[in-house]
């Protein structure tokens, strides 16, 4: 569930692109939400655009469950 959020994150911010790789690491569990993903675009290149998404747990204290770094194409 983690990795479609990350995904949808991303395509929010580079519209009409898709995920080519991602990079996620898993920090915390999820435990009372809404967890909502903060998508930042980091760099445009040749071969895609670099995005940094953060997943958080609002319910609890904003708690910062997963941090991504993926490559839209």
């Amino acid at each position: 569930v983690i990795a479609a959020l990350v995904d949808a994150a991303g395509a929010h911010v580079v519209p009409g692109a898709h995920t080519a790789a991602a990079m996620i690491h898993f920090l915390a569990p999820g435990r009372i939400g809404p967890v909502r993903a903060q998508a930042t675009v980091l760099a445009v290149r040749d071969d895609g655009t670099v995005v940094r998404v953060e997943v958080r747990d609002h319910g609890a204290d904003d708690r910062l469950m997963a941090l991504a770094v993926t490559t839209l194409r």
